[in-house]
């Protein structure tokens, strides 16, 4: 099948679909004259195809690439990507409840950056068999306060979104790992 973007026309790219085919996810242009590509679902991708926009945040802009999904879960409720707030941050959407989370935001909210300066990219995504979130991706971790930076991954647990209010306050594991 092919996909009409966000604007009607078929430039723009796939980068994601769930494990069970049911959403499918890109970027493309919009319509209403933001520069850019910016992050969309599709439901039922085929013949019944729906298509929307996923949230952004108010200071996202000023890229050709304003956001994007790179991972999907298996039953395509949540999405992981980048959002362009005048540089690249990670995110985390809820398809379902068509919210977003910065990872960085939310991560120095519990005190669980480390060495991070910034979370950049979320790659994927995966709800393990007790509802936790399981996210990858990559960031800026220094050793030593911000004079040296490096390029290193992260593996991020965040609990059962149901009973923590989808990334309200409670514990998590953020580990990390050298690329």
């Amino acid at each position: 099948y092919f996909v009409n973007g966000l604007d009607g026309t078929f430039l723009g790219e796939g980068f994601a679909v769930s494990g069970d085919g049911t959403r499918a996810y890109g970027m493309s242009p919009v319509s209403d004259g933001r520069p850019g590509n910016w992050p969309f679902m599709i439901t039922n991708p085929g013949a019944s195809q729906t298509i929307v926009e996923l949230p952004t945040f108010p200071d996202t802009g000023g890229s050709v690439t304003n956001g994007v999904v790179y991972g999907a879960s298996m039953d395509g409720q949540y999405a992981s990507g980048m959002n362009y707030r005048g540089t690249e941050k990670a995110v985390l959407w809820d398809t379902v409840n068509m919210t977003i989370t910065d990872l960085t935001d939310y991560f120095s909210g519990q005190g669980m950056l480390g060495n991070f300066t910034r979370l950049s990219r979320a790659y994927s995504v995966a709800a393990d068999g007790s509802g936790n979130i399981w996210v990858t991706g990559q960031g800026v971790w220094t050793p030593d306060g911000g004079a040296t930076n490096y390029t290193r991954g992260f593996v991020a647990l965040i609990p059962e979104p149901s009973t923590m209010l989808f990334l309200g306050l409670g514990g998590l594991a953020l580990l990390r790992r050298r690329h």
